[in-house]
């Protein structure tokens, strides 16, 4: 779910919690221009956001669907948050 943009990322929050609620057990992730400037926070305010790639996210994100495929090592994501662990996973 992109949170590229101030105004639209608290609807893109509460789309994330949704589709969480209604399957716990998928993997939810987020990126975009607010989303990196406020990395940190938005980790913290949201428990049910899984990950959140900064930056330019098309190669990460390839990268992160092929480690969840195959239940690999997050720490190799060098700009991604992830809420799984509750810390930075950047390099």
């Amino acid at each position: 779910m992109d949170m590229h943009w101030l105004n639209f990322s608290h609807s893109a929050a509460q789309i994330i919690r949704l589709i969480k609620s209604m399957y716990p057990h998928s993997y939810t992730v987020t990126g975009g221009l607010t989303a990196t400037y406020f990395a940190e926070e938005v980790m913290r305010n949201l428990p049910f956001l899984d990950f959140l790639i900064t930056g330019d996210g098309a190669v990460p994100l390839l990268e992160l669907i092929q480690q969840l495929k195959g239940q690999g090592n997050f720490k190799k994501f060098p700009i991604c948050y992830t809420g799984i662990t509750g810390v930075s996973i950047e390099e």
